[in-house]
């Protein structure tokens, strides 16, 4: 019998076409006045996920389903509270006070929206929503940001409720007619990255709300005694007994999809574990050029040079242990599908791979014809909702990485997120349904156009689509 989670997931790795584009939510404005964002944060959010920086690998027509909650506390050149953080305007608006006393440090708490995606994307929209959260953490990080988790108990960041004067937001006496306090942004919390070199989050959290405890995070298991799967029919969206009736299809994705982020976010444990980034923040050059090039220059894109695939496994790798294992798929004359052992490159299989990524990959034909695609997999069918939580983010956070590596070198590149039938482990000769393709970064050099140089005019398209239905 499937659970919620492998319900689920085995619809979105299914052939099943998503029905037709839902009503994109209305976004609707908190009132309220906006203020600066403190010097020292400035640079940070500017070159992360201000404005356009938030959508270089945004899903459904750039409406980002990732929305960021700063925890200012004291000496961060704010009133200490919760602030929503505006990325059209690189302002803040203040949403609820914050503990007393305030504690010291900036945490931005990474709220995860299904209905942005799903209203696109149906039954595959809530995978995507956690490659975005991993590619938004991979955005902080790359700008400075020191340290982020991403398996803490989503639950306990939820917002507390009004209940006296100490824990709502009070009207500054600066603005008192528009100084109203906004709306907290809702979805699951999936991740907190913290912003300044010291901090403490703990003051921030209230106990778990009703349940047991999320899971913590599990060890993969050996493939060697993982159970094939017999095969089963792909499950209807879950229902929730509580909600009697026929639901229609669109409040079956969209409120299946929201019953699974809620069940990833209380998967962790407590404020969670912290990681240190590997690499150093980005330089601007490489921040402000990342971009996710259109199809059609991909399709003409060259095969990179080994050294530079050396770069982008080791980039993916290395920013997510213990997350999904990374190959590279090959074409030009050697096609093929590439592994990393130490620095040298190692053939897992030969022949055209690309071809079988265009089908799985929703029928996305200029892929057959690109230079590489960088692919995380793993995931296995029955995984824990821990694990289903921990490889989807990390996917996102390593192909975050590698696509700012990709950058440095040079190349174009586009994050792929949308995959079916994508058992690559079967493929490969292994038993079905332990590993699965759960991302995946097309890369290649750019063609030269008519006067020599490279063609990377439509490369920065950061307010279209990034991944398919």
């Amino acid at each position: 019998m499937p659970t919620l989670i492998s319900g689920a997931l085995a619809r979105a790795r299914s052939s099943a076409v998503p029905g037709p584009d839902l009503r994109h939510p209305v976004h609707r404005r908190s009132p309220g006045a906006l203020v600066a964002v403190p010097a020292a944060l400035d640079r940070l959010l500017a070159r992360s996920v201000a404005g356009a920086r938030l959508r270089p690998a945004a899903s459904a027509g750039a409406l980002h389903p990732v929305d960021v909650l700063l925890l200012m506390g004291a000496g961060s050149g704010v009133r200490p509270g919760r602030y929503l953080y505006r990325p059209a305007e690189h302002r803040l608006q203040r949403v609820a006070a914050a503990p007393v006393p305030a504690p010291p440090g900036v945490f931005a708490v990474l709220h995860a929206r299904a209905e942005r995606t799903v209203a696109h994307y149906r039954h595959r929209g809530w995978p995507l929503v956690l490659l975005d959260t991993g590619h938004t953490v991979a955005a902080l990080v790359a700008a400075g940001a020191p340290a982020f988790t991403l398996d803490l108990d989503g639950r306990v960041l939820l917002p507390r409720p009004a209940t006296s004067r100490a824990t709502a937001a009070r009207p500054s006496t600066d603005h008192p007619s528009t100084d109203r306090p906004a709306t907290e942004p809702g979805g699951a919390v999936l991740a907190v990255v913290r912003l300044t070199r010291d901090g403490t989050l703990d003051p921030w959290c209230v106990p778990a709300t009703a349940g047991a405890p999320g899971p913590a995070p599990a060890p993969a298991p050996a493939r060697a005694q993982a159970p094939v799967p017999a095969p089963v029919p792909v499950p209807a969206p879950a229902r929730d007994s509580a909600n009697p009736g026929t639901p229609s299809p669109q409040d079956d994705d969209l409120a299946e999809a929201a019953r699974v982020l809620a069940r990833l976010a209380a998967a962790g444990e407590g404020a969670g574990s912290w990681t240190m980034p590997r690499a150093p923040a980005a330089p601007d050059a490489v921040l402000l050029g990342r971009r996710s090039a259109d199809p059609d220059v991909l399709a003409t894109a060259g095969r990179p040079w080994s050294a530079a695939l050396v770069r982008l496994l080791e980039a993916a790798a290395s920013a997510a242990p213990g997350g999904p294992r990374w190959c590279v798929a090959v074409g030009g004359s050697a096609p093929g599908l590439l592994g990393l052992e130490g620095d040298t490159l190692t053939t897992l299989a030969t022949g055209p791979v690309l071809p079988t990524l265009a089908v799985w990959a929703a029928g996305q034909r200029w892929i057959a014809a690109t230079g590489a695609v960088l692919l995380a997999h793993g995931c296995p069918w029955d995984a824990t909702p821990a694990r289903v939580r921990r490889e989807h983010l990390l996917a996102g956070y390593g192909a975050g990485r590698a696509q700012l590596t990709a950058t440095a070198l040079g190349l174009v590149s586009r994050p792929v997120g949308s995959w079916q039938q994508a058992d690559l482990g079967a493929r490969l000769g292994g038993p079905p349904g332990r590993d699965w393709i759960v991302h995946a970064l097309a890369v290649g050099t750019p063609a030269a156009s008519e006067d020599g140089t490279a063609c990377t005019a439509r490369t920065a398209r950061t307010t279209q689509e990034t991944h398919t239905r």
